[in-house]
């Protein structure tokens, strides 16, 4: 899909880390974008969106909202669900009736850091947070709102069927699966949506796009936080016992594009390549900052949360790299631009 001259509405996209970050990009590349926010239309109401989208009309959908406050979920969990599943199940239907092709972000706190190697596509997800829940939550609505009818490349996508269950009963049981420590299962998950596909004028498809560590430059985020505390401090602790792939807005928002390019649909993870941990993340921007600071790794029981996060939850791009039939550069050279152009702002 090229997108020059396309109509690219993005939820999210006045004030979001990413959103705004996508903004910009697609701008830049030719696209007339419009940003949204919960100013503009009431996101709690399914036909308020459909609305909003039939009276501006888009090409491409981006869904770049999110509930990302993963202690403070734990407290607020009505909140996380709204903004993550309510939401995303709202845009979803729209895309379906205006004909918009989806796109809609979700995380690697789906898994629950169980393996040792990197999460694929084709892994069960399985959260261990009110956040990771609320997020594997709203992907399994969006998957239900397009049925999946064409996307048999991941073995999670065979795995899923429409069941002719009642709506309320299915959401009765996605919110009790929610607010308890019960495993999500695909059978849970699935609810039927029959009524919103009916009359639909042309289901364009969408991208599901698992991201992680994310960063950037158009909003406060972990590593901005911590080089501000590292000139502060003359010491920083940090937990070296979590693993993950961070992920460059800069390079989200390029890649996201490429997969448009390449007429790409269904699920991809994204982020940068390489896997680390919180403290070499930190170490590591902060002396790229020249930032004098002692920087001691430390271990996850030395540092309680609310929320539990996953001791691995580093995703495989293969899939993605496949794909673009490119490389994706590793977390370093992103990091490297990122403090670079933070410092040259500041």
């Amino acid at each position: 899909m090229d997108i020059k001259e396309k109509k690219i509405l993005i939820f999210g996209g006045k004030n979001g880390l990413l959103g705004q970050c996508l903004v910009v990009y697609f701008q830049k590349q030719g696209a007339s974008v419009q940003a949204v926010s919960s100013l503009d239309v009431n996101y709690a109401e399914a036909s308020d969106i459909a609305k909003y989208l039939a009276e501006n009309k888009s090409d491409i959908v981006v869904n770049a909202v999110a509930y990302t406050a993963v202690d403070l979920a734990e407290k607020e969990e009505e909140k996380a669900y709204f903004l993550n599943v309510t939401v995303a199940e709202n845009i979803a239907k729209a895309c379906i009736v205006q004909g918009s092709f989806l796109i809609h972000y979700s995380t690697d706190f789906v898994f629950s850091g169980e393996k040792d190697t990197l999460y694929t596509e084709e892994d069960e997800a399985k959260a261990c947070s009110v956040y990771g829940k609320t997020k594997l939550l709203g992907e399994q609505k969006v998957l239900s709102v397009f049925s999946l009818k064409e996307q048999t490349d991941t073995k999670q996508a065979a795995h899923l069927k429409t069941r002719a269950d009642d709506e309320m009963q299915a959401e009765a049981k996605l919110t009790a699966a929610l607010l308890t420590d019960v495993q999500l299962t695909d059978s849970q998950l699935i609810e039927p949506l029959s009524l919103v596909c009916n009359g639909a004028k042309n289901q364009k498809g969408y991208l599901l796009l698992r991201i992680s560590w994310v960063f950037g430059l158009h909003k406060s985020n972990f590593l901005e936080k911590i080089m501000a505390f590292a000139k502060e401090r003359d010491e920083l602790k940090i937990v070296a016992d979590q693993f993950g792939s961070p992920s460059f807005t800069e390079d989200i928002a390029k890649l996201t594009h490429i997969l448009l390019e390449k007429d790409a649909t269904g699920l991809y993870h994204m982020s940068n390549s390489g896997k680390t941990n919180w403290y070499e993340f930190a170490k590591y921007a902060i002396e790229r900052a020249g930032i004098s600071c002692s920087v001691k790794a430390i271990k996850t029981e030395e540092y309680p949360t609310p929320a539990k996060r996953p001791v691995n939850s580093a995703l495989s791009i293969n899939k993605l790299e496949k794909k673009i039939a490119s490389s994706v550069r590793p977390w370093q050279e992103a990091v490297d631009e990122y403090v670079q152009r933070l410092l040259t702002r500041k």
